[in-house]
């Protein structure tokens, strides 16, 4: 049973290895980093990984080597769908203004 435990011990290094963290910063076209952006990783049409923007940072963790699919959504701004490849160090997204002006409400 000792010996199975220290395999186990010795062989998690490599298994974790193989996963990344992807981490990233949202600003918007003027450099200020926004707040609660939208961050989805796919693959293949499935969600990989996602987090919201905190004062523009974000990290997605346990994100294995590929191609992948990244969306930043936020309201008020356009969204971002591009392509990316893991490993990557970092990432920078700018978000555009989205200028549709919702009507006004009425009775």
């Amino acid at each position: 049973m000792k010996k199975i435990i220290l395999l186990c011990l010795f062989l998690l290094p490599f298994i974790l290895h193989a996963q990344q963290t992807l981490k990233g910063i949202v600003i918007d076209a003027q450099g200020h980093p926004l707040d609660a952006v939208t961050i989805t990783l796919s693959q293949q049409n499935k969600n990989i990984a996602s987090a919201f923007a905190d004062s523009g940072k974000f990290v997605l963790i346990k994100v294995n080597n590929g191609s992948y699919t990244l969306s930043a959504t936020l309201v008020g701004y356009k969204s971002i769908i591009r392509t990316i490849e893991v490993p990557k160090d970092s990432l920078k997204i700018v978000m555009q203004p989205d200028s549709k002006q919702l009507k006004e409400a009425t009775k």
